[in-house]
């Protein structure tokens, strides 16, 4: 569960670094192109951290809520907020 709740602190601050970084004056294509992948890389990890959660954890509502709110708010993932509701 704390590498879980880790990834999405990790993820969250990238993203919010990248919008930072998109509204500069001049943003920095490289580091835009390193926080995306960035981004995509902690996003792959958190699907697989919560798909180990939920085998080990079925109903660990804890998990689901963090997951819930990160995709909702961060990783807007409208097919896999549907599949937890």
């Amino acid at each position: 569960m704390i590498e879980f709740e880790t990834l999405i602190k990790d993820c969250t601050e990238n993203n919010k670094e990248y919008w930072e970084e998109l509204g500069e004056d001049s943003p920095s294509l490289i580091k835009l192109r390193d926080l995306a992948s960035c981004y995509v890389r902690i996003m792959g990890s958190i699907k697989r951290v919560f798909s180990e959660l939920s085998v080990i954890f079925p109903n660990n509502l804890r998990s689901i809520y963090f997951y819930q709110k990160f995709l909702l708010y961060v990783g807007i993932d409208s097919k896999e907020l549907m599949k937890l509701k």
